[in-house]
């Protein structure tokens, strides 16, 4: 399904959570993936807290980035996706009264879910056919990740829908894999067909009518205008956000304080910080990835010297950068810019 990365739409952290929990049980320490989000572990250890849909796909790419040489683990990482992951909306589709109508809130609310793939739902009068699946939308280098992690997270929604398995008659996936890779086939109990045109969830007939077992129409409703009230929400947030990344990024040298962005975007210092932790942010750890973003560019891309991206970059000297960039990237500068290894972006 998809969400607006480019808004602030706020979503359940159990997503991040899933990857820390993968890194971690991969042995790959995920400080790098939350520091790419500007998150921090404190941001995850309350299950109702919430995160950005920007902060999610920051998430993602550097998920990806981590893990890309471990054959399965998109996939694996898939199967942990249930329903529930979905707060409001997962308690919205188990509510409705029958498969169709459950299957139609997740097509219409996809703006609430962990994927940029967009995917469409195929109907024929009130019967279901298949969900469809399109990647345009999503950046390439995460085009494989999704449709893999697709491949356990649809399986495992529509299993919960129904609590029992769903009657799927097979997968279609784009992805270039062998027949059963990975024994998928058993793993999620439907026949996986690779390299086909477009990925698709292709259901046998006659399903539409059947009763969901946790149907409540009032339930429904309540969560209907939550999903609804949560979709609209964010666009009065994100005039604000744009300005302070505005006023972050456009200082030709060093960066503005608390305070100083916080007369430039005519608000007090107070109201910054809480309107920042509302979307899941900290002003200190913004600062720091901006450095980071910055000092990247200027050692790719330029012929500055060390020094003089330390003092670009305002920091009181050379050895301080140095200690900075190696927490950030596990390597110094000059090692950085000899490689020009980007282990996320």
């Amino acid at each position: 399904m998809k969400f607006e990365a480019s808004g602030t739409t706020r979503l359940s952290n159990l997503s991040v959570r899933i990857m820390v929990a993968m890194l971690e049980e991969s042995d790959i320490d995920p400080a790098l993936m939350l520091r790419a989000a500007c998150l921090e572990p404190a941001n995850l250890a309350d299950p109702e807290e919430q995160v950005s849909a920007a902060q999610e796909l920051r998430c993602q790419e550097a998920f990806v980035a981590m893990t890309s040489h471990i054959p399965g683990i998109w996939m694996r990482t898939g199967l942990r996706y249930r329903l529930m992951s979905y707060g409001p909306l997962g308690l919205l589709v188990l509510s409705a009264a029958t498969i169709s109508s459950a299957l139609r809130h997740l097509n219409r609310y996809q703006a609430l879910t962990f994927s940029l793939l967009t995917c469409s739902l195929d109907m024929q009068g009130e019967n279901p056919l298949a969900i469809r699946a399109d990647d345009s939308t999503a950046p390439p280098v995460l085009r494989e990740f999704f449709h893999e992690r697709a491949l356990g997270a649809v399986v495992m929604m529509l299993n919960d829908m129904r609590q029992r398995p769903f009657p799927l008659e097979y997968i279609d996936s784009i992805l270039d894999r062998p027949p059963n890779w990975l024994h998928c086939d058993e793993l999620l109990g439907v026949p996986v067909r690779f390299n086909a045109g477009q990925t698709k969830w292709v259901f046998k007939t006659g399903i539409g009518s059947e009763p969901m077992p946790m149907a409540s129409p009032l339930i429904e409703e309540t969560y209907q205008r939550l999903c609804d009230q949560l979709i609209s929400q964010p666009r009065v947030k994100d005039d604000m956000l744009e300005r302070f990344y505005s006023v972050m990024m456009g200082a030709p040298k060093g960066f503005p304080t608390a305070i100083q962005v916080a007369e430039k975007l005519a608000i007090s210092e107070r109201t910054l910080h809480r309107r920042l932790a509302a979307q899941g942010l900290v002003f200190s750890s913004v600062l720091d990835r901006i450095r980071e973003k910055r000092a990247r560019e200027y050692l790719e891309r330029s012929r500055l010297s060390i020094a003089q991206i330390a003092e670009i970059l305002d920091f009181a000297e050379t050895a301080s950068f140095s200690r900075a960039f190696k927490r950030w990237t596990g390597m110094s500068p000059l090692l950085f810019r000899k490689t020009m290894t980007i282990p996320y972006r």
